[in-house]
């Protein structure tokens, strides 16, 4: 006789979790997670918002850091490769989420559906399974949940002032429903959700295709763009030395937006590959954000000195070559 999670519950609280069920959800959450870490990179240097691109930089890491929970939780549960059968429904709604035409879509399908849905399982998660028996995965899921829900506070916020026109309204409008039809195709977040008979393919919206990889990377109104760099100061200048460091401080997002890119680009890699470049991405984020804080200070924006274009295509491409061929 096989022992699951719901044969063991007290009858007075009936589970609708099995162990089964609790592994094959871990398995895709787990996977979702790290796919949100790659769509987060991938867009970084498309999206032009400067505040938005150090928020999502922070939570291309968090995403990584919640797919590591889940892998240690079915580790524990002895599943100890959980990518080993790839999920072709994974591969399909991160396709789809990532071929949004305009940031702000990208942002409202990937937060205010797909990340609002991944909140919804995990809590149905922890309603459903068993309060003594699968505690850890409670517990994972409670480390979690916090961040989530902040990440989806902060887009709701910020999402109000990038759709302030009726058009960016109608196309976001647009493509949440196609975002929210895609996961009914699939099954929702977690694979289980049942699927009605009869129900048409899911397409893109017309003349709408996967916009990534960005050949270069976008910057909003206020900054000015050059094909030099800002000159050297001079030796006696100290004030002027000191605004030139942390200017340069704050470039370190090109560096992010380049690594961003190679989550996006490397395709099939394992799965310690994209944590340990979102963790270097995160980093690089962090820097231009301590660069930003200290101009701040000083009564500065990044903005206020000029910027070379980054591209960031064939950078990422470098170095994806040069991490496979290692």
């Amino acid at each position: 006789m096989s022992i699951t999670l719901s044969s063991l519950s007290s009858p007075s609280v009936p589970l609708r979790l099995q162990a089964d069920d609790v592994i094959a959800r871990l398995k895709r959450l787990q996977a979702l997670e790290i796919q949100s870490t790659r769509l987060l990179g991938g867009w970084l240097p498309g999206v032009a918002t400067w505040e938005v691109k150090h928020e999502i930089g922070l939570h291309l890491w968090q995403d990584a850091q919640h797919s590591r929970e889940l892998r240690t939780r079915l580790w524990e549960l002895r599943t100890s490769n959980p990518d080993r059968t790839p999920d072709a429904g994974v591969a399909r709604l991160t396709q789809g989420l990532a071929s949004a035409q305009e940031d702000y879509e990208f942002l409202s399908g990937l937060y205010l559906v797909f990340k609002t849905e991944l909140v919804r399982a995990y809590r149905t998660m922890v309603a459903g399974t068993h309060g003594v028996y699968d505690a850890p995965t409670i517990a994972a899921i409670r480390r979690i949940l916090p961040e989530k829900e902040d990440q989806l506070a902060w887009a709701g916020q910020e999402l109000k002032s990038h759709l302030d026109t009726g058009e960016k309204q109608r196309l976001a409008a647009r493509w949440q429903e196609y975002i929210r039809r895609l996961l009914v195709q699939e099954r929702g977040v977690t694979g289980a959700e049942p699927v009605g008979a009869g129900e048409e393919l899911v397409t893109l919206p017309p003349g709408y295709s996967c916009p990534l990889p960005f050949a270069q990377a976008k910057r909003d109104a206020r900054f000015k763009i050059t094909l030099t760099s800002a000159s050297l100061p001079k030796d006696d200048d100290r004030d002027a030395k000191v605004l030139f460091q942390f200017f340069n401080y704050t470039q370190e997002m090109q560096a992010a937006e380049t690594l961003g890119s190679t989550l996006w680009e490397a395709d099939g890699m394992e799965w310690e590959f994209y944590y340990e470049i979102a963790r270097h991405c995160y980093d690089e984020v962090r820097h231009s954000a301590l660069g930003e804080a200290r101009l701040a200070q000083l009564g500065h924006h990044g903005s206020d000195s000029p910027t070379t274009r980054q591209t960031t295509r064939g950078g990422s491409s470098t170095i994806r070559c040069a991490v496979t061929a290692c």
